[in-house]
């Protein structure tokens, strides 16, 4: 039987020899403790996770935006956001006004709670980062920022290209 930890944390199957195979598997595992983490941080703020990115991105890059630009940007359906915004409109974290130009568009900012709250979320992120990232060196933190801006780029472009090919086969 297998320990809460191990449940958490399982090792590599029988039989992976650290190739590829285990690579991906690591970094599958890296990935998914990383959610898990934010995920608790978000639970001890007692806010789903959606409203909580909704405010994160108000507060890091743009408060008055368009709800699309928000739903693109956490990976929702912008017909999803309507309904996630119409509750965290409910519950004072965010208001809808009406875009200056155009009537028929309406931009989401801050209601004052919502404000306090993407503050106390990204305090509480900011300082469990500190303190993972002062188990580096500063070069050990550099290599990996480099390393990982690399391999997000490659990413998208790999992910961008295999899309083209699938457009361009229909």
């Amino acid at each position: 039987m297998k320990t809460a930890s191990q449940e958490r944390n399982p090792q590599p199957a029988a039989g992976d020899d650290g190739g590829l195979g285990g690579i991906h598997r690591e970094w599958s595992m890296i990935v998914h403790r990383w959610v898990r983490v934010i995920h608790a941080i978000f639970l001890r703020l007692k806010t789903p996770m959606t409203p909580i990115k909704v405010l994160l991105y108000l507060k890091l890059f743009q408060n008055d935006v368009e709800p699309s630009v928000i739903a693109d940007f956490i990976c929702v359906p912008r017909q999803t956001m309507t309904s996630i915004l119409d509750g965290m409109e409910k519950d004072g974290l965010i208001v809808r006004q009406e875009h200056p130009s155009d009537r028929r568009r309406k931009l989401v900012r801050f209601a004052r709670k919502g404000s306090a709250l993407a503050e106390r979320a990204l305090k509480e992120i900011r300082r469990h980062e500190a303190q993972a990232m002062a188990a580096l060196t500063p070069g050990e933190l550099s290599s990996m920022l480099a390393s990982m801006r690399k391999f997000s780029e490659a990413l998208e472009g790999s992910v961008a290209a295999g899309a083209a090919k699938a457009e361009g086969a229909r």
